[in-house]
């Protein structure tokens, strides 16, 4: 059998590219049920139609894919970005009257006016259905001022935050595709639903759903509709029975052409049964939806494993930070550290908002800011912790889907620092008001002392004997590693712990010159200036000390930056004022590395350290290769000089 759609009239031949399953279902479905007169307006036409579109696009472009790029880290303030530049799109003249032309089958055929629909490309797939994320306009006048407008206001819900965050978790934010919208006339319905041909819940048979009037309620989660079995037919009252009879009909007539487990939405006008969408069910494997509320929390390192039964499976992200920092976890409750709280969040809709729920999270969290990770490509979210329960209202959809999510403390306090063996038995300690984060990316302005029985740098002597005692255990216990902390007040917490390999050598010589890691380079100097992408890459979670990042991973301006790095004759030394994490796929193609000012202990420094890649740190030196085209550098703990 051919299942090729035919396209409606409405939006012929290529026009109909990027219109998304939601109306290619439609269209596949016509003649074995009745649907509604659609008509399409694909992306093309809304590029087409909207004033300085292209250059706003290439805008929204750059941003969305520093969204995916940093996993959502700063996701609200890349949102609103979007959000100024997409209400800045603004129909041009003409474009009203064309839209109409395009919409005339469903004018036509309106009686109650009109339903404005989203149809994204990636939307009602077999893999993600993004149910409930877009916007729809009912009983929109069928009039061209009022029906461009409901056009614009379902395109613009493309980038609203619960939709960005969706395609961020399902990988396919920055996939370069765009917002399709169909528009179908209003039925007269004495009652609406949706139909599965199998059971998600399980069970034998098909199932519907249905309430009175309208099913937007029921689609949205307001209302809680009357669940029917086909099994329970000959028990139905005749005029339920009969609708019902209609529905599974019309949904088994579909069964055999989309050859998948389908989710329909249908309406009945006390006579026959007209189908509104059609989507594979997603999520057979496992219950994803609830009618009821859904709120369980649990310390993601309690030791008992069975507490953690109703998380199970935890996420990737969740059982990464189990897996990573459980042993120090444990290490540290063993030897009296404070330690920042992490809780595993079961959730839906319905249960955050809930008021039980806000003053639990608030007992949790009382004050302060605490990391959101939503998903494995939704990660590292620093919000207020009295707006955790909005931030999830706003995130979590409402067609009942149930998440896990992690919620961790952040804790940013006067002064972030890592602690690592030195020679002789001496701990070093990097230390840096600009805080932790800022240190481990490269972004930081630091400090370093050596800390032993007799030298304490800037710490009391029980804040200098716990970081000693306890950076000396971790070495003894796990190896060579070195311990994250946040000074609060008068409290050392203890964040974070990472294996390295990197031989490190301490300041020395010239008080002007930090060595970062020891080497000679010679080659043309490539300066760099600060971006906002370099920043924004560099302080989200793209980056570790896992390895280097494949550059497709990162913002495109990095791609850039690789290709300025190949045109040189021969490998560059890099100027740049920081030990950006985001530079780290540089590293195989570059000959050395100054910095204006430099940590020691960042995850740039100890990747320069671990591939023997020559860096020095130096207000000095960087202002004096400023407009220089070559350069020699003999980083050493005794001497880096340029000639």
């Amino acid at each position: 059998m051919n299942n090729e759609p035919k396209p409606f009239a409405a939006a012929p031949g290529a026009a109909a590219r990027g219109l998304g399953a939601k109306w290619r279902n439609l269209v596949a479905a016509e003649g074995i049920v009745r649907v509604p007169p659609t008509a399409a307006l694909e992306p093309a036409f809304f590029a087409a139609w909207l004033a300085d579109y292209e250059r706003i696009n290439a805008e929204i472009e750059n941003i969305l894919h520093r969204i995916a790029t940093t996993f959502g880290a700063m996701l609200n303030e890349h949102v609103e970005l979007i959000a100024q530049l997409v209400a800045a799109l603004e129909w041009r003249p003409g474009a009203e009257r064309a839209l109409a032309e395009r919409c005339a089958p469903a004018i036509e055929a309106e009686r109650r006016g009109l339903a404005v629909r989203s149809s994204a490309d990636n939307e009602d797939s077999a893999s993600t259905s993004f149910a409930g994320v877009y916007r729809s306009c009912l009983s929109v006048p069928a009039r061209p001022a009022e029906l461009a407008a409901a056009a614009l206001v379902v395109w613009r819900s493309y980038f609203s935050l619960p939709a960005i965050g969706e395609r961020l978790s399902a990988g396919c934010l920055d996939d370069g595709r765009r917002m399709g919208v169909i528009v179908q006339p209003m039925i007269d319905a004495s009652a609406s639903g949706v139909a599965f041909t199998r059971d998600p819940s399980g069970g034998a048979g098909m199932c519907l759903e249905y309430v009175d009037g309208l099913g937007e309620a029921l689609a949205s989660g307001r209302a809680v509709g009357t669940l029917v079995h086909e099994s329970d037919l000959p028990r139905l009252a005749r005029p339920v029975a009969r609708m019902a009879a209609g529905v599974f009909s019309a949904a088994r007539s579909l069964q055999p052409l989309f050859g998948a487990a389908l989710d329909i939405e249908w309406g009945w006008d006390g006579d026959a049964v007209t189908v509104l969408q059609i989507r594979p069910i997603t999520g057979m494997a496992a219950p994803v939806r609830s009618d009821q509320p859904v709120f369980a929390i649990e310390d993601l390192f309690c030791d008992d494993e069975a507490r953690l039964g109703p998380f199970a499976p935890l996420p990737d992200f969740a059982h990464y930070f189990r897996t990573k920092r459980g042993p120090l976890f444990a290490f540290g409750r063993c030897r009296g550290a404070k330690l920042g709280r992490a809780r595993l969040v079961r959730v839906n809709r319905a249960g955050i908002e809930q008021a039980s729920t806000a003053a639990r999270l608030a007992r949790e969290f009382p004050s302060g800011s605490v990391v959101l990770d939503v998903s494995d490509r939704v990660r590292q979210q620093v919000i207020p912790a009295d707006q955790i329960t909005a931030r999830l209202s706003d995130m979590l959809g409402r067609d009942g889907r149930v998440r896990t999510i992690l919620l961790r403390q952040f804790i940013r306090g006067e002064r972030g620092l890592i602690s690592r063996m030195g020679g002789r038995g001496t701990v070093v300690c990097e230390h840096s008001a600009d805080g932790l984060l800022a240190l481990n990316r490269g972004t930081a302005k630091s400090r370093i002392d050596v800390l032993s029985k007799d030298e304490r740098g800037p710490f009391s002597v029980r804040q200098a004997n716990l970081i000693r005692k306890l950076t000396i255990a971790a070495q003894a216990q796990f190896g060579r590693v070195q311990l994250e902390w946040v000074n609060a007040g008068a409290k050392l917490i203890l964040i974070d712990m990472s294996r390295v390999s990197d031989s490190l050598d301490l300041p020395g010589g010239d008080a002007d010159i930090r060595v970062i890691s020891s080497g000679v380079a010679r080659g043309p100097v490539m300066a760099i200036a600060e971006s906002a992408a370099i920043v924004d890459v560099s302080i989200g979670p793209a980056v570790s000390l896992n390895g280097i990042a494949d550059t497709a991973r990162m913002a495109r301006s990095l791609d850039h930056l690789l290709t300025r790095v190949r045109q040189f004759p021969a490998a560059p030394i890099v100027l740049v004022a920081r030990p950006y994490a985001a530079l780290a796929p540089l590293l195989p193609h570059v000959a050395g590395f100054v910095f204006e000012g430099a940590s020691m202990l960042c995850h740039l420094a100890i990747l320069l350290r671990e591939h023997r890649v020559p860096a020095v740190a130096s207000p000095r030196l960087y202002a004096r290769l400023a407009g220089r085209d070559f350069a020699s550098l003999d980083a050493s703990p005794r001497q880096s000089i340029d000639r």
